[in-house]
Parts: C-alpha cells; sequence; structure tokens
C-alpha cells in the first residue's frame, strides 16, 4: 500500500514538473519577443478595405488589396476544395497586408514573405514584389506570388481555425508546410528543384517523418534545416506522394485530421501502415 501511494506521488510529481516546465517555456517566449515587436502591436495602425473588411492594409498598398478583395473567395473555395472540408469561421479571416517589409518583421518576428497566427494571416507585399522583379524570378518562375503566399497562409489558417491553437500543434510541422506548399502550387519552396530534394534525399539530407509533433521544429538530418525552402520542397514532395499514392486515402486522412483526430492513427486506418513506411516507400520510389 505505501509502495502504490509512491509511486503515485511520484507520477503526480512528475505531471506538475511538466506542466511547470510548459508555463516556464511560454512566460520565456512571452520576454523574448522584443520590445520593437511589442511596439509594433501597440502603434502600428491598418487601413480596413471597405468591399471586404476581413483586409487589413497599411497606406500604399491599396491598389493591390482592392485586386485581392476581388479574388479573395475564389481563394478560399481552392482551399476548402483541396482541403476537402470548407472554414469553420470564414467571416473571421483577418488578413494583413505590409507594404513596408521592416515593418512586416517587426510585427510578426518574421523574416518570410508571409505568416500565420491562429485566425491571422500576414503579408509583405514589398518583399513579394521585390522578390519577383529579381532578375533570377525573371529567367525563372518563382512560386512566391502574391497569390501563392496568400494560398500557402490561407491553408494554414483553414487547418487552425478547425483544430485550434492547441491541437494544431499535436500535426507536425512537416505536414503542415508540406500541405500549404502544395495546395499553392510551390509557394514556400522557393526555386528549390524536384532532381535537388531528391538527390538531397537519397543522400541523407531530409526531415524525419515524425507523425506527432517536435517540440521546437521538426527533426532533420544532414544538412538541411527547419523552416527552409529546401524543408518545404522535401515536405509538398511527401504529401503529394501520399496523395497519388491512394488519393481517396489520403482525402479521408486529412478530414480526419482536420476534425481532430490523432494524426498517427489515420495512416494506419486508410493506408494500412505508419508514416514511416510510408516515407521508406516514398524515398524508394525516388
Amino acid at each position: 500500500m505505501i509502495r502504490i501511494d509512491r509511486i503515485m506521488i511520484k507520477s503526480q510529481s512528475y505531471k506538475v514538473r511538466k506542466f511547470v516546465v510548459r508555463i516556464f517555456t511560454l512566460i520565456s517566449f512571452v520576454f523574448l519577443l522584443s520590445c520593437s515587436t511589442v511596439h509594433a502591436h501597440l502603434t502600428y495602425d491598418f487601413n480596413v478595405d471597405l468591399k471586404d473588411r476581413r483586409l487589413l492594409f497599411e497606406d500604399g498598398a491599396e491598389k493591390k488589396v482592392s485586386e485581392i478583395s476581388e479574388k479573395l473567395e475564389s481563394y478560399i473555395k481552392k482551399i476548402e476544395t483541396l482541403h476537402f472540408s470548407n472554414f469553420k469561421e470564414p467571416s473571421e479571416i483577418r488578413l494583413y497586408f505590409f507594404e513596408d517589409h521592416l515593418r512586416y518583421s517587426k510585427f510578426t518576428t518574421s523574416s518570410a514573405h508571409g505568416s500565420a497566427a491562429f485566425k491571422k494571416a500576414f503579408i509583405s507585399l514589398s518583399s513579394i514584389i521585390k522578390r519577383q522583379s529579381s532578375d533570377l524570378c525573371k529567367n525563372e518562375d518563382c512560386p512566391e506570388t502574391v497569390e501563392g503566399v496568400l494560398l500557402h497562409e490561407l491553408s494554414h489558417l483553414h487547418l487552425r481555425q478547425h483544430l485550434g491553437l492547441l491541437r494544431s500543434y499535436s500535426v507536425p510541422k512537416w505536414f503542415h508546410e508540406g500541405l500549404a506548399t502544395s495546395v499553392s502550387g510551390g509557394a514556400g519552396a522557393g526555386r528549390v528543384s524536384l532532381e535537388g530534394s531528391k538527390r538531397r534525399i537519397l543522400s541523407g539530407s531530409h526531415f524525419i517523418p515524425a507523425d506527432k509533433r517536435i517540440r521546437f521544429g521538426s527533426k532533420t538530418v544532414g544538412k538541411i534545416y527547419s523552416g527552409t525552402y529546401r524543408f518545404n520542397h522535401q515536405a509538398q514532395m511527401f504529401v503529394e506522394y501520399l496523395k497519388s499514392r491512394n488519393p481517396a486515402a489520403f482525402q479521408k486522412a486529412l478530414v480526419d485530421i482536420v476534425g481532430g483526430k490523432k494524426f498517427r492513427a489515420v495512416w494506419e486506418s486508410y493506408y494500412g501502415v505508419n508514416i514511416s513506411t510510408l516515407w521508406v516507400d516514398f524515398t524508394a520510389s525516388l
């Protein structure tokens, strides 16, 4: 009896320590936010588009936002079609468009062209336009257009609306990014080539396809890092392999994931094998 009580006390003590670590991590994250970011959130003003109040923008972005407002419903419908389910709260979507990339970076703490946070997405128009007008993108197709980046971020918003903040973190980052990069036509993968990604995967530089969220990003091996164009492109390739291998199974799996079922369980339910085995099959197909 005494031994059982000791085991119970140890178990409760472990749970308390785990909870304290999570709280400490959250508090540390909040304190690590720069003063400039806090100042940006308190002082930045945005205009609201008169045609669609879900669009907010800085001075100078009026023309581009007006064009986007005409197409927003078609973008939303495209994501709903490719995700096999509607947005949970389409009226709650908020899209912020920045004319100044430095102000965007201060507001979001991101250097990317776009970012998303629960019900909001943030787009740096100036960085996208600058990239599209570069010599590289004049000679080659660059998928990071305003439309591409917007579709990528809408994909993130769709999942997060359905799953909520905490449950969305139970889905691995590679799946979030692979799906968003796929449905946006490659936005998020830059100019990374198919042959280059194949070569890196086969040589041992790739992400590890976890079946649950890894704290602080994703595990990788070799010379590839979470959150990069190369990471997103490999994730896109794997997601598209899963879809092409069995389209009906992929649709059912995605619907279940959006519905809140455990990410780990859906693959065995519809493909008959776990995600690690599917990765082995994928690499064998390259």
